[in-house]
């Protein structure tokens, strides 16, 4: 499919820069579709997509793809890139687990404690 900048001007609501950019994305969250458009030559043609049905943006050296009804990025060996929020939640797990693994390096556990005499002589935890 190739698409002249007056189609793409007709699909966009703000095509007021069309001519600076190189690629365009269309994706609908109502229909879980998603189309790339790159400029090649004069008209814009069609980004065909990988196997797994992702797009690749030159501009942004990702692909784009939908996933769990979202429009997400993936990498070039085609890996998910985390969201912002997904990215928060894992780093503040990892500080959980981190915290917890300095804790447990500092106070050992009560069973791991040498034994003591007392003054009688006698063994006490």
């Amino acid at each position: 499919m190739v698409l002249t900048t007056a189609a793409l001007a007709d699909l966009m609501p703000d095509a007021t820069q069309l001519e600076s950019n190189k690629e365009y994305f269309l994706f609908s969250p109502k229909a879980l579709t998603l189309a790339g458009y790159r400029l090649v030559n004069g008209p814009y043609e069609a980004i065909a997509p990988n196997s797994q049905g992702h797009l690749w943006s030159q501009a942004l050296a990702m692909f784009l793809g939908v996933q769990n009804n979202q429009l997400r990025y993936f990498t070039a060996e085609g890996a998910l890139v985390p969201t912002p929020d997904e990215s928060a939640i894992r780093s503040e797990s990892q500080a959980q687990v981190d915290s917890r693994s300095r804790r447990s390096a500092r106070c050992p556990p009560d069973n791991s404690r040498p034994r003591t005499r007392s003054l009688r002589g006698n063994t006490t935890s």
